[in-house]
């Protein structure tokens, strides 16, 4: 789920989904239902609140950056890269902007 969270569009329904359907072919439809609402309200909640503290939204990258970012700074630097990831795009974009800027070289 954790990486799944990450991803923007998909996100950790396939696993929530999954969960339901396995609660509902093992006889437990309360247990589904119960775990429905708990992934559409406490998760999805959670996901929102630590998505904008982790990834700030106003941060002007791409989400499919940041996914790069993430995946990249985990690969690289392993579990802290998921955090220095990210941040090393968004200092490497704000550098090639100063950069831009400096020499006017936006055209």
């Amino acid at each position: 789920m954790m990486f799944l969270a990450m991803v923007p569009i998909i996100g950790v329904a396939p696993v929530l989904g999954g969960a339901t359907v396995y609660l509902l072919t093992v006889s437990r439809p309360l247990a589904a239902v119960s775990w429905m609402v708990y992934g559409m309200t406490v998760v999805a909640a959670t996901d929102d609140y630590l998505r904008a503290l982790v990834i700030d939204r106003a941060s002007s990258l791409h989400s499919a950056t940041v996914l790069v970012g993430v995946f990249g700074g985990a690969y690289v630097f392993g579990a802290i890269g998921l955090f220095v990831g990210p941040i090393l795009l968004a200092l490497s974009k704000a550098t090639v902007e100063v950069f831009a800027d400096y020499y006017d070289l936006a055209g």
